[in-house]
């Protein structure tokens, strides 16, 4: 009889062990086969690819460009997100989307596969950079949110 409680007790930690919890940092990405979560187009370019983890989900979303997550963010008020992640445009390493710099180009400028015409970059200078040779604007990662939405509320 002692060795019930034992086996439902190694049972209960067996079973908590298998459960994959919250998800955190950036996602493994799968170029041509995951879709973005506001447009549902297959992500096929890592450098404008991004993704947000919110408390909600059980996996992180992801993005085909950076215009959609930050569309996707602002129709989505109701959910509580936990961190946004953002390629760099150079190196296409995984940023953290607060500690990125931005430019803010015209579509025709760059081509964004949602045509957004935003890139991210690692430091403000690289974004600096970019910004002049693209005639653009560099920005962080606030300034862009409000020029995003500034954006949307012209086109109404």
């Amino acid at each position: 009889m002692k060795r019930f409680p034992l086996a439902v007790l190694l049972l209960v930690f067996c079973a908590s062990g298998c459960h994959e919890g919250h998800v955190s940092g950036p996602p493994a990405l799968h170029l041509g086969r995951d879709e973005c979560a506001h447009c549902g187009m297959i992500v096929n370019e890592e450098r404008f690819s991004c993704a947000i983890l919110a408390s909600d989900a059980d996996q992180p979303l992801v993005f085909d460009d950076i215009g959609c997550m930050l569309d996707y963010r602002a129709e989505h008020a109701d959910l509580t997100f936990v961190e946004d992640f953002v390629h760099d445009y150079g190196t296409q390493q995984w940023l953290i989307a607060g500690r990125a710099a931005y430019v803010l180009a015209s579509s025709g400028t760059v081509a964004t596969p949602m045509g957004s015409g935003i890139a991210a970059f690692q430091t403000t200078d690289a974004a600096n950079v970019q910004a002049r040779a693209w005639s653009a604007a560099a920005m962080d990662y606030g300034g862009l949110r409000d020029a995003r939405r500034a954006w949307k509320e012209a086109r109404k």
